[in-house]
C-alpha cells in the first residue's frame, strides 16, 4: 500500500508543472530568442535605409544624365556669326562643351540659349544657361559670370568629353579630345565622370547623339532668337 501512495505523490508532483530551474532555462532561452530577432530587425531596417541612400543617389544621377541627355540632343547647329567661313557654334574640349539650343522651360521652345558644361574646382559638374541675345555677355570667352549654374552632380573628381566625328585630316570619323571651328556638330558627345575616393556612386558613360546635322544649320535671327525660317 505504501508503494502505491508513494507512486501517486510522484505522479502528483509531476502534474504540478515546470520547476523552477526548468522555470529559469526556459526564461533564458526566450531571451536570447528574443536578442537575436531584435538584431535581425535591426540588420534588416539598416540594409533598407543603405538601399534607399543608394537609389536616391542612383535617382541623382540619372536624373542629371536625363538633363544633358535632353539639352545635348536638342542641340541647334547654329552658324557662328562672328566667323569668315560658315562654321557651327558648338565648341568644347575634355574640360567643358558649348552649344546652343531650346531653353530648359520655356513656352517660346524656337528661341535659343547658350549653354555650357564644365566642373567646378569644388568638385561640381555644372551645365550654365546664359541667353544667347543677352549683349552683357561676351560668349567668346571662357567667363562664365552672370551664368546661370545648374548643378548636376556633387563631389567629382574627374570630367572628360569627347567627339566623335570627321577628322581633320579627313580620314573617316573618330573620337577626338576637341571639338574646335567645325562646318558641322559632333556626331556624338560622350561625357565620363569620375568620383572622389570613397564616393561609390557610379556614373555610366553619357553617350549623345545631337539631332542637328550639317544639313540643319540654323542662321541665328538676332531679333527673335530663333532659327530664320522658324515660325
Amino acid at each position: 500500500m505504501s508503494i502505491v501512495r508513494r507512486g501517486y505523490a510522484a505522479a502528483r508532483r509531476t502534474e504540478r508543472g515546470f520547476t523552477l530551474v526548468e522555470m529559469l532555462v526556459s526564461l533564458a532561452i526566450l531571451s536570447m530568442m528574443a536578442a537575436m530577432l531584435l538584431n535581425g530587425l535591426q540588420s534588416v531596417a539598416m540594409f533598407g535605409a543603405r538601399s534607399v541612400q543608394k537609389l536616391d543617389a542612383d535617382d541623382g544621377i540619372v536624373a542629371g544624365q536625363r538633363i544633358l541627355r535632353d539639352r545635348i540632343g536638342q542641340l541647334r547647329a547654329v552658324v557662328n556669326r562672328n566667323s569668315t567661313t560658315p562654321i557651327i557654334d558648338a565648341s568644347g574640349d575634355e574640360r567643358s562643351f558649348s552649344f546652343v539650343a531650346p531653353p530648359l522651360a520655356n513656352g517660346e521652345p524656337d528661341s535659343l540659349w547658350r549653354y555650357r558644361i564644365a566642373a567646378t574646382p569644388a568638385g561640381d559638374l555644372v551645365l550654365y544657361t546664359a541667353n544667347i541675345l543677352d549683349d552683357r555677355y561676351n560668349f567668346a570667352e571662357r567667363d562664365l559670370r552672370g551664368w546661370r549654374p545648374l548643378t548636376i552632380l556633387g563631389n567629382v573628381q574627374t570630367l572628360r568629353i569627347t567627339y566623335f566625328g570627321p577628322q581633320r585630316t579627313g580620314v573617316g570619323s573618330a573620337w577626338q579630345n576637341t571639338w574646335q571651328y567645325r562646318p558641322q556638330p559632333p556626331a556624338l558627345v560622350r561625357i565620363r565622370v569620375e568620383m572622389r575616393t570613397g564616393d561609390r556612386r557610379h556614373w555610366p558613360d553619357l553617350v549623345v547623339r545631337p539631332r542637328a546635322t550639317e544639313n540643319t544649320a540654323c542662321i541665328l535671327d538676332v531679333l527673335t532668337g530663333r532659327c530664320k525660317g522658324l515660325s
